[in-house]
């Protein structure tokens, strides 16, 4: 369903609505696409971002790249303005399949059979696990700072921090918290840093905002045990091109980590993005410019025969 605009070349901002089954019932997710009628063998790119993140996180990589791509962004159940389950328990009941069936629900929405994939943190776990299935709708895929391996220390207190609503009177006050909370993210102008407060708020009812995330994603997970993220055997399976994007500071993807999942996969690259951590922000050249420069070399991208091309259904 078109939520606004109509033409066939959009904004990255013009947002669509599809309707995807969960344990909560019929749920609704968000997503942008720059071009919703695309020419015969234009690729599609498909964006997913981190937790507690959402699709316009891409507007900037949008912009710069549907002069090559299609570009297809989206919010993932419970932030932005896809829809919230009606408690923890569901997405609890959901796990990672509730969002792998919202994305393999839209590819078969737009008619698509194979796609680059660039995933943020959670979202490229769900790229990566696509990626590992057979035969995988994924031709290339982009891992942003995220990998096989993530040392459990890195979610200590973390969704601690993302599980209790937490209210802004006033839009000053929410920069700061975001400059704080995602001062890893790199460097970012004043009114970058005001377009991702922006970027990351939902209205509240008393006329202040409110994160763009259900807090019950992160409830699920209080009182468990931290444990380390392993995805070695999802990445065994994981057979097309990738690239692996990590911040220099981050902790999240260590250098030994990227040099195993490079051993494992020979069509595996890796690039650094300097002066940030855990995630890269992708609004800016420093960080778009080499990941496009890559999925642009992507042979597997230009085969139009290999690339559905569908419009709305």
């Amino acid at each position: 369903m078109l939520k606004k605009g109509a033409n066939s070349a959009v904004e990255p901002d013009t947002e669509y609505s599809l309707r995807c089954w969960t344990p909560d019932g019929l749920r609704t997710i968000i997503y942008t696409d720059t071009d919703p009628q695309p020419a015969a063998g234009k690729p599609t790119l498909i964006c997913v971002p981190g937790v507690a993140r959402n699709h316009r996180d891409f507007r900037y990589l949008a912009l710069k790249a549907r002069d090559s791509f299609r570009v297809v962004s989206v919010s993932l159940l419970g932030v932005g303005a896809s829809d919230r389950l009606s408690s923890k328990t569901q997405y609890q009941a959901g796990g990672l399949d509730l969002h792998i069936n919202c994305i393999v629900n839209l590819l078969s929405r737009l008619g698509l059979e194979k796609v680059a994939f660039l995933g943020t943190s959670l979202g490229g776990i769900v790229g990566m696990t696509l990626a590992a299935q057979s035969p995988s709708p994924i031709a290339a895929l982009v891992l942003n700072d995220i990998g096989a391996f993530v040392p459990k220390e890195n979610f200590v207190g973390f969704n601690e921090r993302l599980a209790t609503e937490i209210k802004f009177t006033d839009l000053g006050r929410a920069e700061t918290y975001f400059k704080i909370a995602f001062r890893e993210v790199g460097r970012l102008s004043p009114e970058q840093w005001r377009q991702f407060t922006l970027d990351s708020l939902d209205g509240w009812s008393d006329g202040g905002y409110r994160l763009a995330f259900d807090a019950g994603i992160a409830q699920q997970y209080i009182g468990r045990e931290v444990c380390d993220l392993e995805l070695w055997a999802v990445w065994a399976r994981v057979q097309c091109p990738a690239l692996i994007v990590r911040g220099e500071r981050s902790r999240f993807v260590r250098a030994e980590t990227i040099t195993e999942m490079r051993a494992m996969n020979p069509l595996c690259a890796s690039i650094t993005l300097a002066d940030c951590g855990h995630f890269p922000h992708l609004r800016s050249e420093e960080h778009v410019v080499p990941i496009l420069a890559w999925l642009r070399g992507r042979a597997e991208l230009r085969e139009e025969d290999q690339l559905g091309v569908g419009g709305m259904a």
